[in-house]
């Protein structure tokens, strides 16, 4: 028997506090109920683990919070702080290598015969081309061609 997976649901901002404010509607007596996540989870066609992990992580935000404590859902919606629903990752990935600046000073200071083409400019700078065109792409690196034929002359 084969078997198809579901497609992911993208978890924007909005998904994310309506699974919250869901939750929260649910505590009675101080705690959250056997079934919460599930019934959560299927109104909003999400995986009941998904909606444990984003009620969890979302109280570990919480200021004052203790785990094993009462809940008290006006509490929570008072002290959830703006950047916990937050779906933009910053600083992420991979430091790079090179410092981008400081290439940009190597490459002014480079004749600019030496810089025709990246594969000459990675060579005079001592750097991989996929370097310096990854900073030609990021548009810190600009292309310049050279109108002006300095070994023409009239002389011929």
């Amino acid at each position: 028997m084969v078997t198809t997976r579901k497609k992911r649901v993208a978890m924007t901002e909005k998904l994310k506090k309506d699974v919250f404010m869901a939750c929260v509607v649910r505590v009675s007596r101080e705690i959250l109920p056997y079934g919460s996540f599930k019934a959560v989870g299927e109104t909003h066609k999400i995986h009941p683990r998904t909606v444990a992990n984003l009620w969890y992580s979302t109280l570990k935000q919480i200021s004052g919070y203790q785990p094993n404590t009462p809940l008290d859902p006006v509490s929570l919606l008072a002290n959830v702080p703006e950047t916990a629903f937050t779906t933009k990752f910053e600083n992420s990935g991979r430091n790079p290598k090179h410092d981008r600046d400081m290439l940009l000073q190597e490459i002014k200071n480079i004749d600019p015969t030496a810089r025709r083409t990246i594969r000459s400019l990675a060579g005079a700078v001592g750097i991989p081309v996929m370097t310096i065109w990854r900073m030609k792409q990021s548009k810190k690196l600009k292309v310049h061609t050279m109108a002006l034929k300095p070994k023409l002359n009239d002389e011929k």
